[in-house]
């Protein structure tokens, strides 16, 4: 149990302070041809989704999944395994936390006029043929207003100590869509970027218009008429995930 205590320790630092933001399942691994994946959903099948995968876990994990719920997950598994002579299980709920703790550190979330952004990134690999990192980004917005609204395009700010990347496209879409989100509607999207480097990040802006109540957006985007707003995207480190220090936890053992 000594390993298992070390890593409950060094897990119970990362996790502090705890808060009640909701954690969203890892990004499946998308490669760079296939970027450019979507999804539409809804609060509540969102909510039935996450529940499946929390619970297909092992450990199973309540839904939502937060740091706090996290934190209190780890110390419920750890007490109830305290005296078995096995810590396989106590271990697994340790290694589970570390991943979903890592996507927490990978995201942003943004809020405003009843739009929620959230950015999450993922380190994929290193490049040999343009020997740059290649890095993977899901993009989330959930409409919690009381109108639909539709997305117009988004602004992309990449940097690196190395180099700057600017993305402009604010009337032209995202991945080629111009999804109209109903009250509780939500929309995921998957890219990516290479940058080369260190310190990077990503930050940005996504634009949309506000639509008339019941309006289903099946007229075409009327770009010269349209009011268009724009929400800030808050900036996420590009780097790989941090996986537990073995060196820190030498120390704690």
């Amino acid at each position: 149990m000594a390993v298992a205590r070390a890593v409950y320790r060094l897990l119970n630092r990362r996790l502090s302070p705890p808060n009640k933001v909701t954690i969203l399942p890892p990004l499946d691994h998308i490669s760079s041809p296939n970027w450019g994946s979507y999804r539409t959903l809804n609060l509540s099948i969102d909510a039935h989704r996450q529940t499946q995968y929390l619970s297909s876990l092992h450990p199973p994990l309540p839904y939502p999944a937060t740091r706090s719920s996290l934190l209190s997950f780890l110390r419920t598994s750890f007490r109830s395994n305290s005296d078995r002579p096995s810590d396989d299980l106590c271990l697994d709920a340790l290694l589970l936390s570390d991943s979903l703790l890592n996507v927490s550190n990978s995201t942003s979330t943004s809020t405003s006029n009843g739009l929620t952004i959230q950015l999450t990134s993922k380190y994929l690999h290193d490049s040999l043929e343009t020997e740059k990192s290649v890095y993977q980004y899901r993009v989330r917005v959930v409409n919690s207003s009381p109108t639909p609204i539709r997305l117009l395009g988004r602004s992309w700010l990449i940097s690196s100590d190395l180099e700057t990347i600017k993305v402009n496209q604010p009337t032209s879409g995202v991945v080629g869509q111009f999804p109209v989100l109903s009250p509780q509607g939500i929309f995921e999207y998957s890219s990516g970027c290479e940058i080369s480097g260190s310190g990077c990040a990503l930050s940005g802006k996504l634009y949309y218009e506000v639509m008339e109540e019941g309006d289903k957006g099946d007229d075409e985007v009327d770009y010269k008429n349209a009011k268009v707003e724009e929400i800030e995207v808050g900036a996420v480190e590009l780097k790989a995930e941090g996986f537990i220090d073995i060196e820190a936890l030498g120390r704690e053992i």
